[in-house]
């Protein structure tokens, strides 16, 4: 609803899904935005991804908790992935030819930004980077030697 209030002239659903477009559809709600945030759930050993803004600010980042500002820098490149992703499919109509991709464009983000952090904190995305890199390798792997669905009949 805010793209309207903003004169936005497309569709106001989702152009993935087509749920109804809004922030927490965006960043939380939609397949590609639980694809990326169960992948780094899984790549980092969370128990769980975060399901919404104030799940997200709850339970995942309450003010304080441990690596707070890694947390949230992992957050601002995860938001800015998806906002640049959900740009391309409504606006250009480019869609990722495989979800892994925006894996990778987090992972371009986080090593281009990472220099803005102190130290202590390029450290922890350094082992974070290296964790969901890893990740990715044995998904892709797992991908490859998957059968076509055709042979699974």
């Amino acid at each position: 609803m805010a793209l309207k209030k903003r004169k936005w002239k497309g569709s106001p659903h989702c152009s993935t899904c087509g749920a109804l477009e809004s922030a927490e559809h965006i960043f939380f709600e939609c397949n590609i935005a639980r694809f990326i945030w169960v992948s780094f759930k899984e790549a980092l050993g969370w128990n769980r991804a975060p399901r919404g803004w104030q799940d997200f600010h709850d339970i995942w980042l309450p003010f304080g908790c441990n690596d707070y500002n890694t947390k949230l820098f992992l957050l601002a490149v995860v938001l800015w992935t998806l906002w640049v992703s959900r740009n391309k499919r409504a606006i250009e109509g480019k869609f990722p030819r495989r979800p892994v991709e925006l894996m990778f464009q987090c992972m371009g983000f986080l090593q281009r930004w990472k220099p803005l952090m102190r130290d202590g904190e390029q450290y922890k995305l350094s082992k974070w980077g290296e964790q969901v890199t890893q990740w990715i390798e044995m998904f892709q792997e797992q991908l490859q030697r998957r059968l076509p669905a055709d042979d699974f009949m």
